[in-house]
C-alpha cells in the first residue's frame, strides 16, 4: 500500500489512489445489473482491478471464495437482506478472521433495521442502503479513511464560535445535562403571545398556530375560555415532566358532573385521549408518554373540531402527520361538542395546583389557538399564475401571499436567482468537476468536512457558500447556496426558529420532516418529500423547522439548493446556531453556521479550476 505521504500527493495532483492490497468485495445477491453498474463504477473512481470483486448467491461458492483467500485478505460482504443474516453468521462461524465488514443493500431500510442490530454485535455493520449512490459513495468513504486521507478529529469546545457538543445522558442514571446558557435562553418559550406583525393579514395562514400565551398562576384560575366553541388547539410546554390532565368542556365549573368534555390525560407510563361519554383512545408507547426530564422543552398538543368530530393528540410540530391519538367523536353528541368553551388544567393530579406548585410556573407555558388541525400542510410554493383550484381544495401547493412577511420578502429576493450566467454558462459542470476530482476544491473541501458533525462521516457533508455579509438578521449569513455530492445530506438539525425560504437551483434534495429535535426523534415516522429544480419550499418559527436533506440521486448529479433565513420581528432572541444531533447519535450539538467561502470567490475560484484543471 502507499505511503501516506504519496497518497495525500497524488490526492493533490488527481491522480487515483490504490485501495489496500488485501481487499477483497463480495457482492451475495442475484442482482446482476446492480452488482455490474456498481463494481464497474467503483474501480472507475478508485484504482481497483475488477478481479477484486466476485458475486454469488450460492453458500457453497461463498465458502470456497474464502477458502481460497490468503490469510492476510479482508473481504467487505455486500448482502441481500433477505440474505444477509444467514451468510454473514456462516462466513463469521467459518471465516471471522477474513470478513472486513458488512453492508445490507435492500429497498426497504426499516425491514431490515433489527437485523442489522442483530449482526452489529459480532460483526461490523456499515449500514443499510437502499440506492445504488448512497452504496458507492460508503465504499469509497471506507476507502479514504482507510488509507487516512480524512484530517483528525476536532475536539468539541464551549467557544461561542465553535461547534459545541453537550451530552444527552441516559435520563433514569444521571443528571441533566448543563447547557450552554444562550441555548438555555433561546430555547425557552416566551411568556406572552407570540404572534407576528402581520397577524391582522387576512391573507396570512396560521396553520393551527397556538399563539396566545395563558399563565394559569397569572390569571389566579385553572380554567380559560377558548375563543370560539367548539373548536382549537391547545399546546402545553414543559421543561420538568410533570403529568398533566387538559378538559375542554362545555362547562365553567371543572367539576360540573353534567358537563360534557374532551380529556387528555398523560404521565410517564400511557397517554389517553377520551371524552367524558366514553370514547377511548391511548397508548403506552414511551415516545407517546410523558417526555423524561433532560434538560429540553418538550411539546404536546389537543387539537378538536366540530366539523371533523375528530379529538387529536401529538408532540412536536402541530399537523396532523404528527398525530399521535385520533378519537372520532360521536355525531350524536355534536351539540355537546359545539358548546365546548372552556379548557381546564390539572397538573400531577392537584387540585392545588396555583398554590402547592408554583415553583414550576416557569417550566410549563401554556398556548391557545383557534384553527383546528385538519389537514395537511402543503409544503411548495407555486406562483399565483400556476395556481389552480385543485391546488386549493387538495393543498398540494401554496401562494407566498398566504405565509408571513419575512418568508415573502425570502422568497421574492431568490426567486430569480441563477447558477449559470451569460458569463459563466457552464457553472454548474465545473462544480461537478471539481467534487468528482480529489485535486479540486470542493472534493478537498469535502474531506475537511466529514468530522463536522462529529465523528468523522464523509456521508455528512455538504458545502455552504455565502452571500453578503453576516449582518444580525438570521443565524449566519441569510443567504446560503448550499451543494449536496451525490449520496450526501445533513444531520437531523433544527433552524432555531426563523423563517426560511429554500429553492432547488439544481438536481433535487430529499428532505425528511421530523416533529422535534430530541435524541428519539428516529422513533418518530418523518414526513418524507423529494423537491425537485425550481420547487421552493418554506419553513416557519414552529413548522417544517426540523429536518434532515439528503442527495438520494443515483446518476451522480448533485444537488443545489438555495437557503434564505430571516428571524421574525416577534423574536427576541435571535438564537446564533443551528442545534444537530450527532454522527454518533447520542449528543446534541450547537452549529454556528460559518461559511466555506464568499459566493463571488467561489465563483472566481472555479473559473480558474476550470482553466487550469478542466
Amino acid at each position: 500500500m502507499a505511503t501516506r505521504a504519496l497518497l495525500r500527493q497524488q490526492q493533490e495532483l488527481g491522480v487515483k489512489a490504490d485501495i489496500p492490497q488485501n481487499l477483497r468485495f463480495l457482492w451475495f445477491d442475484d442482482s446482476t445489473k446492480d452488482y455490474e453498474m456498481i463494481k464497474n463504477r467503483f474501480c472507475k473512481i478508485i484504482a481497483c482491478a475488477e478481479d477484486r470483486w466476485f458475486r454469488t448467491i450460492d453458500q457453497r461458492e461463498c465458502d470456497l471464495y474464502f477458502q481460497q483467500q490468503p490469510a492476510s485478505v479482508k473481504v467487505i460482504l455486500i448482502s441481500a437482506g433477505r440474505l444477509v443474516e444467514d451468510i454473514t453468521m456462516f462466513i463469521h462461524r467459518q471465516h471471522k478472521e477474513k470478513l472486513d465488514s458488512v453492508y445490507i443493500y435492500c429497498l426497504n431500510v426499516q425491514k431490515y433495521s433489527l437485523v442489522e442490530t442483530r449482526l452489529k454485535r459480532i460483526v461490523t455493520v456499515v449500514g443499510i442502503f437502499n440506492h445504488p449512490q448512497m452504496l458507492l459513495t460508503n465504499l469509497r468513504y471506507k476507502l479514504i479513511t482507510q488509507l487516512h486521507l480524512l484530517p483528525p478529529p476536532e475536539i468539541p469546545v464551549l467557544a461561542l464560535n465553535a461547534v459545541k457538543v453537550h451530552q444527552v445522558p441516559n435520563v433514569t442514571a444521571n443528571p441533566i445535562p448543563i447547557l450552554p446558557p444562550e441555548v438555555v435562553v433561546a430555547s425557552t418559550p416566551p411568556q406572552y403571545s407570540c404572534l407576528s406583525s402581520d397577524a391582522d393579514d387576512t391573507d396570512v395562514k396560521w396553520f393551527s398556530h397556538p399563539g396566545t400565551f395563558w399563565c394559569p398562576w397569572n390569571s389566579k384560575s385553572c380554567t380559560n375560555a377558548l375563543n370560539i366553541r367548539g373548536e382549537g388547539v391547545v399546546e402545553i410546554m414543559q421543561q420538568t415532566s410533570i403529568p398533566f390532565e387538559i378538559h375542554l368542556s362545555n362547562k365553567k365549573d371543572a367539576n360540573d358532573p353534567t358537563a360534557y368534555s374532551i380529556i387528555l390525560s398523560i404521565d410517564e407510563k400511557e397517554v389517553i385521549l377520551r371524552t367524558s361519554f366514553g370514547t377511548s383512545d391511548s397508548s403506552t408507547e414511551l415516545h407517546h408518554t410523558l417526555q423524561p426530564d433532560d434538560g429540553s422543552w418538550h411539546r404536546y398538543w389537543i387539537s378538536f373540531s366540530k366539523i371533523t368530530l375528530q379529538a387529536l393528540y401529538g408532540i412536536g410540530e402541530i399537523r396532523p402527520f404528527f398525530t399521535i391519538l385520533n378519537s372520532s367523536l360521536k355525531e350524536s353528541d355534536l351539540q355537546q361538542i359545539k358548546e365546548i368553551q372552556y379548557l381546564h388544567i390539572k397538573l400531577n393530579k392537584n387540585d392545588r395546583m396555583l398554590t402547592d406548585l408554583g415553583h414550576i410556573q416557569d417550566k410549563v407555558r401554556f398556548y391557545i389557538g383557534n384553527d383546528p388541525v385538519i389537514h395537511e400542510l402543503p409544503l411548495i410554493i407555486i406562483p399565483k399564475e400556476q395556481y389552480t383550484l385543485e391546488h386549493e381544495v387538495n393543498h398540494s401547493a401554496m401562494l407566498v401571499e398566504n405565509l408571513q412577511r419575512p418568508c415573502r420578502e425570502l422568497y421574492h429576493s431568490v426567486y430569480n436567482f441563477k447558477l449559470n450566467t451569460d458569463d459563466f454558462p457552464d457553472f454548474v459542470d465545473v462544480i461537478e468537476k471539481s467534487i468528482r476530482n480529489p485535486a479540486g476544491w470542493c472534493h478537498r473541501k469535502l474531506v475537511e468536512k466529514a468530522n463536522r458533525f462529529g465523528k468523522p462521516n464523509l456521508m455528512v457533508t455538504y458545502l455552504r457558500i455565502t452571500a453578503g455579509k453576516r449582518e444580525g438578521r438570521a443565524p449566519g449569513h441569510s443567504y446560503v447556496t448550499e451543494i449536496w455530492p451525490p449520496g450526501h445530506g445533513s444531520p437531523i438539525h433544527n433552524h432555531g426558529n426563523v423563517y426560511s425560504i429554500v429553492r432547488v437551483l439544481h438536481g433535487r434534495i430529499f428532505v425528511k420532516l421530523y416533529p422535534q429535535l430530541t435524541l428519539n426523534t428516529n422513533l418518530y415516522k418523518p414526513i418524507e418529500t423529494m423537491f425537485e429544480e425550481g420547487q421552493v419550499t418554506w419553513m416557519l418559527p414552529k413548522l417544517n423547522q426540523t429536518h434532515q436533506l439528503q442527495n438520494i440521486d443515483v446518476h451522480d448529479k448533485s444537488a443545489i439548493t438555495i437557503q434564505c433565513y430571516k428571524y421574525g420581528r416577534e423574536d427576541r432572541e435571535h438564537y446564533e446556531y443551528f442545534d444537530y444531533i450527532a454522527n454518533d447519535g447520542k449528543s446534541i450539538g450547537h452549529f454556528d453556521p460559518k461559511s466555506d467561502m464568499d459566493y463571488d470567490e467561489f465563483k472566481a475560484l472555479m473559473r480558474q479550476e476550470r482553466q487550469n484543471l478542466y
